[in-house]
C-alpha cells in the first residue's frame, strides 16, 4: 500500500505536468488539476527521460527527486517515491506516482515491476482512447463528405430535370416527366 497514488500527463506544449487523478488513501479522496512546471524540476524530468522507473527511498535527498522537497514532499509528509514513466511513441507522456508517508521505504523489485506494468497499461489505455477519437473523427469526416456529395448530386439532378423536363434516376436512366406516373405504376405492378 502507498499513501498516495496519482497519474500525471504532460501539457500539450510539454512545459508542465498536470495531475489527471490523485488518490489519497488516508483521506479516501480523489483530486486532480495540480500542475508542476517542468522548468522547476529539471533533475527529475531528466531522470524520468532516462529511467523508466524512479525508486527513491529517501525522496527528500535523492538527487532525482529532492527538487520537490520544500514545495511538495515535506508539506505532504512524503518520504519515499516510486514513479514510472508513461511512454507514448517512445516519448515520456506522463508519470504514474506512488508516494509513501512515514518512515522511508525500500521499494521491492516486485513493486517496481508492478508500477512499471501499471504505467504501461495506462499508456495502452491512452493509446486506445486516442485511436477511438481518431476513428470517430474519420467517421464524422466521411459522413460529412458523403452528405456533401449526396446533396451535390441532388442539386445536379435537379438542374438536369429543370433543363430537360425529365427526372434522372441515376447516370443511365432519365424519365421524361410525363412518363413518371406510368413508371410509378409499372414499379407497383412489378413489386
Amino acid at each position: 500500500k502507498t499513501s498516495r497514488s496519482s497519474i500525471w500527463l504532460f501539457s500539450e506544449d510539454r512545459t508542465s505536468l498536470i495531475c489527471v487523478d490523485l488518490y489519497d488513501l488516508p483521506r479516501r479522496t480523489h483530486t486532480s488539476g495540480a500542475t508542476l512546471e517542468v522548468a522547476d524540476y529539471p533533475a527529475y524530468f531528466a531522470a524520468l527521460d532516462k529511467e523508466p522507473i524512479l525508486a527513491a527511498r529517501d525522496a527528500r535527498s535523492d538527487p532525482r527527486s529532492r527538487e520537490f522537497k520544500d514545495g511538495y514532499l515535506e508539506p505532504l509528509g512524503i518520504t519515499s517515491m516510486l514513479d514510472a514513466s508513461i511512454r507514448l511513441g517512445g516519448k515520456v507522456a506522463g508519470v504514474l506516482c506512488m508516494e509513501h508517508t512515514g518512515e522511508p521505504r525500500d521499494w521491492s523489485l516486485e513493486e517496481q515491476n508492478g508500477v512499471g506494468s501499471l504505467a504501461d497499461m495506462v499508456a495502452l489505455a491512452i493509446e486506445a482512447q486516442q485511436r477511438r477519437r481518431t476513428q470517430n473523427e474519420l467517421v464524422a469526416a466521411r459522413d460529412a463528405a458523403e452528405a456533401k456529395r449526396f446533396w451535390a448530386d441532388r442539386k445536379r439532378l435537379g438542374a438536369i430535370a429543370a433543363r430537360t423536363n425529365a427526372f434522372k434516376l441515376n447516370e443511365d436512366v432519365v424519365l421524361p416527366l410525363p412518363a413518371l406516373a406510368e413508371f410509378a405504376r409499372w414499379i407497383e405492378r412489378e413489386n
